[in-house]
């Protein structure tokens, strides 16, 4: 019974001791712009691709302007769906949504 309630305890107090996830301040932080995020792998594409850069992708549709691709590929995909459907199904801009790149 010793064993047991000491384990009980020790597992009862490693609970206690833990924060919650989401109350932790992230651990990585710029320290140009200070944003900070729990992933080192998402502050160093920050670092790298985001902070005081210009944008360098483009929507060939409205022409709004993205620092990445990947925003770019989903504005598309959430506001110019159906301004996709009539292009040709070869076409470059309907395959994953790619972007334009802007020369700047």
């Amino acid at each position: 019974d010793e064993v047991f309630m000491a384990a009980q305890e020790a597992v009862s107090a490693h609970r206690d001791s833990q924060a919650p996830w989401n109350s932790l301040e992230p651990p990585y932080r710029c320290e140009n712009c200070l944003k900070s995020y729990r992933q080192k792998r998402n502050l160093w594409r920050h670092q790298n691709f985001e902070c005081d850069k210009e944008p360098r992708f483009q929507c060939h549709i409205c022409f709004r302007r993205f620092k990445r691709k990947d925003h770019v590929q989903t504005h598309l995909r959430l506001l110019h769906s159906d301004d996709m459907s009539g292009l040709p199904t070869d076409s470059p801009f309907r395959e994953n949504f790619p972007t334009s790149v802007c020369n700047r």
